[in-house]
């Protein structure tokens, strides 16, 4: 058995896990909790409204098609940026680095590097969901008449709309939402590896200071 500390992360980068359990495991992401409650309530009550005007509008089918091209060209324009930072944080980190973060427990057994890696994995899951759904809802409002309706009943008409509406709303203004916590960690990242450089910098001139102290002596 291999005793060496790096050993045992091997694995958590060599998973080959299928496509559908990684998206799953990003889902959980915009799951409610007492860390994001703030932002679900959010996202539900201005999904709520914007579902209600648009599904309450003589030309829902129009609205619709609008607001869902709004929303998927957000949702394209963030995944490129996020994808962007998950490539350059990655190719610019250094060793030395890495087998600091690979240090830091972050709890249940897990280092801060894996913890790290695998939320800008399921963020890059969740925006790829969230621009598939977009880009279907898009096919399909453009395939329907603007004065398309699915019964006789007005009423009947509006509920399933708003409904509908609110739930894809809903979804894709929590998946924007975050990007709060992608900033978040992005940040925390760049300050660490700011304070390990700094940290090497003190370490370097105690180094210099000593080795002056002795050629004086």
């Amino acid at each position: 058995m291999n005793d060496d500390p790096y050993f045992s992360s091997i694995g958590d980068f060599v998973d080959n896990s299928p496509a559908y359990k990684l998206i799953c495991t990003s889902m959980r992401e915009l799951l409610p909790n007492k860390k994001n409650w703030f932002g679900f309530v959010l996202c539900l009550c201005v999904g709520a409204v914007l579902a209600y005007i648009v599904g309450c509008a003589e030309n829902t089918v129009a609205l619709a098609a609008q607001t869902c091209d709004i929303l998927f060209g957000v949702q394209l324009s963030i995944f490129a940026c996020i994808f962007a930072v998950y490539s350059i944080l990655l190719a610019f980190l250094s060793d030395s680095y890495i087998k600091k973060l690979l240090n830091i427990d972050y709890g249940g057994g897990s280092s801060y590097f894996k913890t790290s890696t695998r939320y800008f994995e399921s963020v890059l899951f969740m925006y790829f969901v969230a621009i598939i759904l977009s880009l279907i809802l898009k096919l399909f409002l453009s395939c329907m008449p603007y004065d398309y309706i699915l019964t006789q009943s007005d009423l009947a008409n509006s509920i399933m709309a708003i409904a509908l509406l609110l739930i894809y709303y809903t979804f894709s203004l929590r998946v924007i939402y975050e990007l709060k916590s992608t900033i978040y960690n992005t940040v925390l990242l760049f300050r660490a590896s700011l304070a390990y450089k700094i940290l090497s910098f003190v370490e370097e001139n105690k180094k210099s200071e000593e080795k002056n102290d002795d050629d004086s002596d």
